[in-house]
């Protein structure tokens, strides 16, 4: 009997540059590190025999120096033996694998072995048969391995690999799903642990997910999710082999969650009470930490676009919301509303205070512009309150 943890695509030191928001990128590429902690807690609760990660642990094989400290120092508190196996993004083209390279191992702890291409012996008992990639991009070893994988020499082999099953991509170049389940069929591996894609996946039932799963080919998925569209986001796989059908168990460790919202079709904003009640279901879902995708149409007179657009501000500073506005629908003609007793209603300074003023006085100007960069200006007075 074996039970252990499986885990892959933790990709530290990922940027995320497509968020304009520094802290947000700052804090979502801090917690990629510090998920390891959860997966530490979760180790020790479960009390599994080893951690298996399939491969991508840095996001890139030239980490900064201080993500590859952090990291080995987070790995060195888990509480038992952790297995690496290299994915694509460890590899510099074909010339440099960072869990080669003296920067990484002079660092490693001593609870971390870094897996070899073939049989890694864990105990009498169990081995698994890694299958390291050898550049960013080729899977050819990957490819001819599963169709020739020699006979187990334990009780119990894991295969370990990183790359993408043709199943569920439609890649000819991809991992052939009738191999992998061959090698399970010929009983030349109890499981077959991938790394690669970020969603949790039973390759064999991939609509079938459940927190508690039986089957013999999966992927973990990442324990921090990166985009919108992955599914079954923020989990690690605690795996146990006993006599029959591995026993899988996902366990949610990560903060983080992508929510793409309007993806089938776009949300609609035709009045004031759509954004009010757009606003108080988002307060309503704002236990988790979000990054959040929003494609809309509006369709807003000029004032309750001014305050739509403060909203989704607001929610961007509060919620680390990153939010894309598909504006099928310019909007409405309606006069905008100007307290004309108060000459600075905006709070604004400088040129851009002479400019305000200049237009609200100049009666030569088409009234839509007028209205169009009056909109402008409230923009600009929003985005500088806040």
């Amino acid at each position: 009997m074996v039970t252990f943890i499986h885990t892959a695509d933790l990709q530290i030191g990922r940027s995320f540059e497509f968020l304009d928001h520094d802290q947000t990128r700052e804090t979502l590429k801090n917690d990629r590190i510090e998920v390891i902690s959860s997966i530490a807690r979760e180790a020790k609760r479960s009390n599994v025999d080893f951690i298996l990660v399939c491969g991508d642990l840095f996001e890139t094989s030239l980490p900064s120096k201080t993500d590859l400290i952090r990291t080995c120092k987070k790995l060195a508190e888990i509480g038992c033996p952790v297995y690496l196996l290299a994915g694509n993004h460890e590899w510099l083209g074909t010339h440099e694998n960072i869990l080669e390279n003296n920067r990484f191992l002079e660092n490693m702890p001593s609870n971390v072995v870094v897996l070899k291409h073939g049989i890694n012996r864990v105990s009498a008992e169990v081995e698994i048969y890694a299958v390291p990639l050898t550049s960013n991009s080729n899977q050819q070893d990957v490819l001819d391995t599963i169709k020739d994988l020699p006979p187990k020499e334990s009780a119990i082999r894991l295969l370990a690999m990183h790359g993408s099953v043709d199943s569920l991509n439609q890649n000819p170049e991809s991992i052939k799903y009738e191999n992998l389940t061959k090698v399970v069929i010929d009983g030349l591996a109890d499981y077959v642990a991938l790394g690669d894609r970020h969603s949790t996946t039973d390759v064999e039932r991939p609509g079938n997910f459940s927190p508690e799963m039986q089957g013999r080919i999966f992927y973990s998925g990442a324990p921090e999710p990166t985009n919108f569209n992955e599914e079954n986001q923020r989990n690690i796989l605690k795996i146990t082999i006993n006599d029959g059908l591995p026993q899988v168990e996902a366990i949610e460790v990560g903060r983080w969650h992508f929510i793409e919202l309007g993806a089938d079709s776009p949300l609609e904003f035709n009045s004031k009470e759509d954004v009010s009640t757009f606003y108080d279901d988002w307060l309503s879902k704002s236990g988790k930490t979000k990054i959040v995708r929003l494609n809309c149409k509006t369709n807003l007179g000029t004032n309750d676009y001014i305050e739509f657009r403060s909203l989704i501000q607001n929610l961007h500073t509060e919620y680390f919301g990153e939010f894309s506005e598909s504006k099928n629908n310019p909007p409405n003609k309606e006069p905008i509303a100007i307290d004309e007793s108060d000459d600075n209603p905006l709070g604004l300074q400088g040129y851009l205070l002479n400019a305000y003023t200049a237009l609200r006085k100049d009666s030569s100007i088409d009234e839509s512009l007028k209205q169009e960069a009056l909109v402008l200006f409230h923009r600009i007075a929003n985005e500088h309150e806040n």
